[in-house]
């Protein structure tokens, strides 16, 4: 029967692997390139097969593979975790609606973590008004986005085109993120050899980008927290023209009329980064495309 591991191992300069023995050091060369690797990066081969490719004998494979999951070098595989009984995959857009109209009791693994777009939000109209109901969050979840007002215990939300009443009880499991923390950020990129030549900070709430960035400057590095809409000449090292901070990023929970106008500023500076770009184009394009803009302003005025 094939065994199924996922490889957890750098071959060359890795301590572990230098303290190995000739038989050691073959089979973690043979495990690094083996052919029998699927499209998961998982390892699907027996041990009979890499005694046989090796030349080892199956015993030497079992102990030398035993010892390299007690290291934490190999690890069984983790990708059949969804083959589990009465697990069953929704392919369609139609198949997941059709979830709704069944009435047995079931857990629904969705996408679209922050609940702002995709078929979760189908899930949370015909869901979120029933007590017997439970919303459960395991990912960040960024301000301004629906999970982030679920979260901070809104008592409705529109939903297409609907006032859903917020009933369902809302959980968040803390801990089961992927993303890198503070210290794990911190020793990631003191890790860099020459240091970078500038750190920019574009992932994180308003107040904590940028004090993640000053702790950086602190630590020796040249950092900032970039802002929306913000131009950078990395080969000058030099910032074109400052952002701004959106209105998606002051606040929690903008009105919907502020986060139309936050829109319209965001629209406004990429017309105008457009604009920029048009720069040494021929005189016909220049004059079609003032034309246009001329044209929209005329609209509004």
């Amino acid at each position: 029967m094939a065994e199924y591991r996922t490889l957890r191992m750098s071959f060359w300069n890795d301590p572990y692997v230098e303290e190995l023995g000739p038989e050691g050091r073959l089979l973690y060369l043979y495990l690094i390139t083996c052919p029998h690797t699927n499209s998961l990066g998982v390892l699907e081969v027996s041990t009979r097969r890499m005694a046989y490719e090796t030349g080892l004998s199956p015993e030497s494979v079992d102990a030398l593979i035993a010892e390299a999951e007690r290291a934490g070098k190999l690890v069984k595989d983790g990708t059949h975790m969804f083959s589990f009984p009465n697990l069953h995959l929704v392919e369609t857009t139609e198949e997941s609606r059709m979830l709704n109209l069944d009435k047995t009791p079931k857990i629904i693994i969705s996408a679209s973590g922050m609940c702002d777009a995709g078929r979760i939000r189908h899930h949370l109209k015909h869901n979120l008004w029933r007590a017997n109901s439970a919303v459960v969050f395991v990912g960040f979840q960024s301000p301004g986005t629906l999970g982030r007002r679920l979260l901070d215990g809104v008592e409705s939300v529109k939903l297409f085109g609907e006032e859903i009443a917020v009933k369902a009880k809302v959980v968040n499991f803390q801990g089961l993120s992927s993303h890198a923390d503070h210290d794990h950020l911190i020793e990631w990129i003191k890790a860099f050899d020459p240091k970078p030549a500038h750190v920019f900070v574009v992932h994180g709430d308003a107040d904590v980008a940028p004090a993640f960035a000053d702790e950086l400057c602190s630590l020796g590095f040249s950092a900032h927290a970039a802002k929306f809409t913000e131009s950078y000449d990395l080969a000058a090292g030099v910032m074109l023209s400052e952002g701004y901070i959106s209105e998606r990023k002051r606040t929690m929970q903008a009105s919907r009329a502020d986060n139309l106008y936050g829109k319209l500023l965001a629209a406004g500076e990429a017309l105008l980064e457009l604009i920029r770009r048009f720069k040494g184009r021929s005189n016909k394009e220049i004059a079609a495309f003032t034309g246009q803009i001329t044209a929209l302003i005329d609209r509004f005025q």
